[in-house]
């Protein structure tokens, strides 16, 4: 049985948030328990603090409704971050294993060497409790995606794997979220 889950309280189904510098995270809730990201730029700390902010959100408001977050991300439009912003981002995802409502990170990454560059570091994790994924494209991330639902005796979101594809940016409304 699959569930329909309405986007998180005032947020739009499609919408973006704006980092300090040309930076943006675009999110789509459309197939929530999934939520798919898409980043652009060069990803700034406001950037991060932001996403993480409504993560936090969102994976209690999934906790409450009996379901988890796979957050799918995609990083093919971003710069790679300042290494003070990388070192934000492992400060932020330090707790994820004891964030509730939150069962999986997945990347996707379409470039076989940054692709490989990122499982080389995935191995130095311990994902047993809560999974950080590589994948090759959106198709790939939705079948580990739906796994994951599997194993946890969760009800998966309806998608068409196959059929997926990130929706265009002109379709997403600006949004600020405080932290």
């Amino acid at each position: 049985m699959t569930k329909t889950i309405p986007p998180v309280g005032k947020f739009p189904v499609r919408f973006y948030l704006q980092g300090s510098q040309k930076d943006r995270v675009y999110m789509d809730q459309s197939h929530l328990p999934i939520c798919f990201l898409c980043y652009t730029g060069h990803m700034s700390e406001h950037l991060f603090r932001q996403a993480f902010t409504f993560r936090k959100r969102l994976t209690s408001y999934l906790h409450l409704r009996d379901t988890g977050l796979v957050s799918i991300s995609n990083l093919d439009n971003a710069k790679v971050p300042k290494p003070t912003v990388r070192s934000v981002v492992a400060e932020l995802s330090a707790d994820d294993i004891n964030e509730k409502g939150l069962i999986a990170n997945i990347t996707v990454v379409r470039s076989p060497i940054f692709r490989g560059a990122m499982t080389a570091i995935n191995w130095l994790l311990d994902d047993s409790e809560m999974p950080f994924l590589i994948s090759p494209n959106y198709a790939d991330a939705i079948v580990k995606a739906n796994d994951i639902y599997a194993k946890k005796e969760l009800a998966p979101p309806q998608i068409d794997a196959e059929a997926y594809s990130f929706p265009d940016f002109e379709a997403f409304e600006s949004v600020k979220v405080r932290y």
